[in-house]
């Protein structure tokens, strides 16, 4: 049973409890330039970023670092753009760590270190993968010290205690302690932490009433929905996860997350296989954001769909659609081998 709402695909089990939680998609162009007349200076790199120009950020942001290597907000944000603009988590941790080196006071490098560590580990072999786990959780806890309602870092911990071994530092205690932390400082984000660990304690019931209570506090926050469909799919309550995406639809029509996790339950399931096939087939006809799964994936759950229906010259197209879009969609190549 899959876990994560199809991300990033990994085989590793690390992936239980990396948390990525901000995932941009950027483009660079690398242009040399020079700085002159001091007119094209850091704050014009960062608005330039800020307004999505990326093209022309990176090469200023660079031209920056040539001048001084210390300067820390160049690092900060080359590894932002070398992260989304080239996929590349291992270039984006370098920018990264120096960033840290020269400004160990900013909360938000650190944590945004420690998610691409994050990203790192779940396509790591077994050897590098800890050491790189490891470092998430170091990266969380310098974050926290340094901005102690850093609510995504302490959720970030909290799940790397109640998931990781004991031997790499996982612990319910502790994980307990900073969903206390979490509810006190954010009484939302608490019920949140407090679903999760009532899941981690197969307290079912109490889990599902914690969702319900998030979608309480604020109805408009569709993330609060999905979170409840997710859990809904983890569990094989399949005809809930079905309704409930299918109600996000209804009233959001524009919403393609809620396209593809019907589509995604069906190949969960082998349920509803038409509807499934019918999400999944507009959600491929349409133009993924940064934060939604990419197409690679909506193949390989429609080529689910059809496997599963029997259908398997269908399966097998888009088995093989998802891997011509990502030739190392791990779950794709596996599942066209066991086809018959």
């Amino acid at each position: 049973m899959d876990l994560l709402p199809d991300l990033k695909p990994t085989s590793y089990t690390l992936r239980r409890f990396i948390l990525v939680i901000c995932s941009l998609l950027i483009t660079s162009l690398t242009v040399n330039v020079v700085l002159s007349d001091g007119s094209r200076n850091l704050d014009e790199a960062i608005a330039l970023f800020e307004n999505k120009d990326y093209e022309e950020a990176r090469p200023i942001f660079q031209a920056l670092i040539d001048e001084d290597k210390t300067n820390a907000e160049a690092n900060f944000y080359l590894g932002r753009i070398a992260l989304a603009a080239d996929d590349d988590p291992k270039q984006a941790s370098k920018w990264l760590k120096k960033a840290v080196k020269y400004d160990d006071s900013r909360a938000e490098y650190h944590f945004l270190l420690g998610q691409v560590y994050g990203m790192r580990a779940q396509d790591a072999s077994i050897f590098k993968a800890p050491g790189l786990a490891k470092g998430v959780k170091k990266q969380f806890l310098r974050t926290v010290e340094l901005d102690p309602d850093h609510m995504d870092a302490r959720f970030g911990l909290m799940q790397f205690y109640l998931n990781a071994p004991g031997i790499m530092g996982g612990s319910d205690e502790k994980a307990r302690v900073q969903a206390e932390e979490i509810k006190t400082r954010n009484p939302v984000m608490g019920c949140h932490a407090s679903a999760v660990i009532y899941e981690h304690d197969d307290k079912m019931d109490l889990a599902e009433g914690e969702y319900h209570n998030l979608i309480a506090s604020d109805p408009d926050n569709s993330d609060y929905q999905y979170y409840l469909g997710y859990f809904y799919q983890n569990h094989e309550q399949f005809d809930k996860a079905f309704d409930l995406f299918d109600n996000i639809l209804q009233d959001h029509p524009e919403e393609l997350r809620a396209l593809y996790q019907i589509g995604r339950t069906g190949a969960l399931s082998g349920q509803r296989p038409d509807r499934a096939a019918d999400c999944l087939l507009q959600y491929l006809l349409s133009e993924p954001g940064p934060d939604d799964s990419g197409l690679d994936w909506a193949h390989h759950r429609l080529a689910m769909v059809y496997d599963k229906a029997g259908k398997i010259d269908s399966a097998r197209v888009h088995y093989e659609a998802a891997l011509v879009i990502n030739p190392d969609h791990t779950q794709a190549k596996k599942a066209l081998k066991k086809l018959k």
